[in-house]
């Protein structure tokens, strides 16, 4: 851990001094227009979602651009979020470099208060084992001001819950949920329900038979939550369909833009699944989604961080039991 905290501080002092000499400066980004949310007194929670940035170790990649760019996009508002969602894949082979590269561009370029990193199966597939890539990422956690000894955990904002699921072996593309976690998870649940409040969850793979996600037995690349994904759905049904308020299920892993499956509402009663694209691997770098919750409404906006842009078509209410 003393090591990693070395290394992060090497790479912010290497890359504070080669920012200054970026052909791209950050007050390029930060000098843009900004953006607001719907209801600025009225808003009770604000959180922006991404996925899938696949972060690199060099400074100049494409990829640690391009979410350089987005941070700062996030950042460009009237209203900082209360929170950022990573939904998975932070980094690309989940190597301490990659999480150090990105961890200074948090430095850098990221004004919001509460991360929340989920693992993606590249986060824990990568050419080191699977106990020290999930090292690396509960060492990013901790940057982030997570607290957790597992690829798993929970935590809340505003008084609002978020559970994020974690993988605990190496597959390639499907995650693997052990009994203990299944265990832990609806403990999880349970106290969520009674916050009465809207919750989240967050898990880099979808579930089964979300999001036109399906199993095919034998196939190669199978990209749902893998075998447990039945358990985890079974758990939700149980106290979701009932619940007063309406639950939200995050995932990435897909990379595909938005479209019209991206909010899935239809699964399970009262879930509002949402599939995010990559925010570095899709033509339209910077895709995210910010979310408004109010007494009355909760608003998912789909967003250009880079462009700056709402994408109109795919801007979503759920409206609040009175």
């Amino acid at each position: 851990m003393i090591f990693s905290r070395i290394t992060s501080l090497f790479f912010a002092i290497l890359f504070s001094i080669t920012s200054v000499f970026s052909f791209v400066p950050r007050t390029i980004w930060y000098g843009r227009e900004t953006y607001s949310v719907e209801d600025s007194e009225n808003i009770l929670l604000d959180v922006a979602l991404i996925a899938d940035t696949h972060s690199r170790s060099k400074y100049y990649n494409d990829f640690n651009k391009t979410i350089r760019k987005t941070l700062c996009g996030i950042s460009q508002t009237d209203n900082i979020p209360d929170a950022l969602v990573i939904a998975g894949d932070i980094s690309n082979a989940a190597s301490e470099e990659e999480y150090r590269m990105i961890e200074w561009s948090f430095d850098t370029f990221n004004k919001v208060p509460n991360i929340i990193p989920a693992t993606g199966n590249h986060d824990i597939r990568g050419r080191d084992t699977y106990e020290e890539s999930v090292a690396n990422f509960i060492d990013f956690a901790e940057f982030c001001g997570i607290e957790t000894e597992k690829p798993y955990y929970s935590t809340t904002v505003n008084g609002y819950k978020f559970i994020v699921i974690g993988s605990e072996e190496q597959l390639r593309l499907e995650a693997v949920v052990s009994d203990e976690q299944l265990t832990w998870f609806e403990e999880q649940m349970m106290d969520a329900v009674t916050t009465n409040k809207p919750f989240f969850i967050i898990s880099h793979q979808p579930m089964y038979n979300s999001h036109e996600v399906y199993y095919v037995e034998g196939a190669e690349k199978n990209h749902g939550l893998g075998a447990q994904s039945d358990k985890i759905e079974s758990i939700i049904r149980k106290y979701v369909p009932d619940y007063q308020y309406p639950v939200f299920f995050v995932t990435g892993h897909l990379h595909y833009s938005f479209d019209e499956n991206t909010v899935d509402s239809e699964f399970i009663k009262n879930l509002y699944s949402i599939s995010l694209p990559s925010s570095t691997k899709t033509e339209d770098g910077g895709l995210g989604m910010a979310v408004e919750v109010y007494s009355d409404r909760i608003l998912l906006r789909a967003r250009n961080y880079i462009t700056m842009e709402w994408l109109e078509d795919y801007q979503y209410t759920v409206e609040l039991k009175k």
